[in-house]
């Protein structure tokens, strides 16, 4: 973790502390990315387990920033075309 980069932040649930940390890999199926930032801390305990599994992270827009995103709803799919 990159302690010396923390910061505090304010949001609907009042302040809270991040820490950003160095990502390696980070791969969605057949999508792999590299040297990508975390944040640690911008989410509420209670989330973890509020919808009836773990929730570990969530991938946002850095990861997907190279792909074409497309959501299935009907078939609850997630399809990843990386752009250019």
């Amino acid at each position: 973790m990159l302690e010396e980069h923390a910061s505090e932040r304010v949001g609907g649930g009042g302040t809270i502390r991040v820490v950003p940390f160095a990502i390696d890999e980070l791969a969605l199926g057949n999508a792999k990315e590299r040297n990508l930032t975390g944040v640690f801390g911008p989410f509420p305990p209670d989330l973890e387990l509020s919808e009836g599994f773990r929730i570990g992270g969530i991938i946002s827009h850095q990861f997907f920033r190279p792909y074409a995103v497309t959501f299935d709803f009907t078939g609850m799919r997630l399809f990843l075309r990386r752009k250019g």
